[in-house]
């Protein structure tokens, strides 16, 4: 059986580079995307099951409207963000998020919160910001 697919939108490269190493060790087969657009795009192949997005805003989490678009898609999209008030926005309207990592990020956590989002479970790390 072949590894899950999951797309990684992430601004920091070198953040990127970690989060993929980590989850193709723990047996994803991890796309990396550089835009909301390509990760959109990527979504629509059919391929991914799992989508770990950040927001490239310092000020805010501002990609709220690619999880319905991503949900249609067949994608669990989950929320990776060192925004402080993440969890107050995502308590008040996941926009079809189920799960949300902070950063800085626990790899346990991450794992967890990876694996509650591939069993359609919604979950929120406990670590982070």
């Amino acid at each position: 059986m072949p590894n899950e697919v999951v797309l990684v939108l992430e601004d920091s490269p070198d953040v990127a580079m970690v989060v993929s190493e980590l989850l193709a060790d723990a047996a994803y087969d991890v796309r990396l995307v550089g835009s909301p657009e390509e990760l959109l795009e990527e979504a629509g192949r059919g391929e991914a099951s799992v989508a770990l997005v950040d927001s490239a805003d310092p000020s805010h989490f501002d990609l709220w409207w690619v999880g319905p678009r991503l949900v249609e898609a067949g994608v669990r999209p989950i929320v990776f963000s060192a925004h402080s008030d993440i969890r107050r926005a995502f308590r008040e309207n996941p926009h079809g998020f189920v799960g949300i990592v902070p950063k800085p990020f626990d790899v346990d956590e991450l794992l967890r919160v990876m694996e509650s989002a591939r069993e359609g479970k919604p979950a929120v790390s406990g670590g982070g910001a």
